[in-house]
């Protein structure tokens, strides 16, 4: 991460706000290789309820430049958080015996990818196996 657009400042949050970011969190089955599309789908929703699933579609961000504008340096700073978060997300919502299996990566998208690649479902399989 660097430094130059970290921030020490932390977001506080009302109780019960906390409780719902908990909930969505735990919500999340743990990814064990034959639950994948739930685990997808579980995923979505809660990286969905907390704003964070936009870093699974739009290409990584590279930190700007020192002379970047205000607007840039925030947009990243901003990416950067719901990255991490997501990346976090997904690997505590994975057994380790899946984690193991999956190349290591800076980006959560990339690292999405890996995963639906190791676990790509076949589109001829009946529903109930998908």
């Amino acid at each position: 991460m660097d430094k130059r657009f970290h921030t020490t400042k932390r977001e506080s949050f009302d109780p019960k706000i906390k409780v719902f970011l908990c909930r969505v969190y735990h919500s999340i089955e743990t990814l064990t290789g034959t639950n994948y599309s739930k685990w997808k789908q579980d995923l979505a929703i809660s990286l969905g309820l907390l704003d964070y699933d936009y870093v699974l579609k739009e290409t990584p961000l590279k930190a700007p430049a020192t002379d970047a504008s205000a607007e840039i340096k925030a947009r990243y700073v901003k990416w950067e958080k719901a990255n991490r978060m997501t990346m976090l997300i997904m690997q505590r919502a994975m057994a380790s015996s899946v984690k193991g299996s999956i190349p290591k990566t800076e980006s959560a998208k990339e690292y999405y990818e890996f995963i639906a690649r190791r676990f790509k479902v076949s589109k001829n399989l009946p529903r109930a196996h998908r």
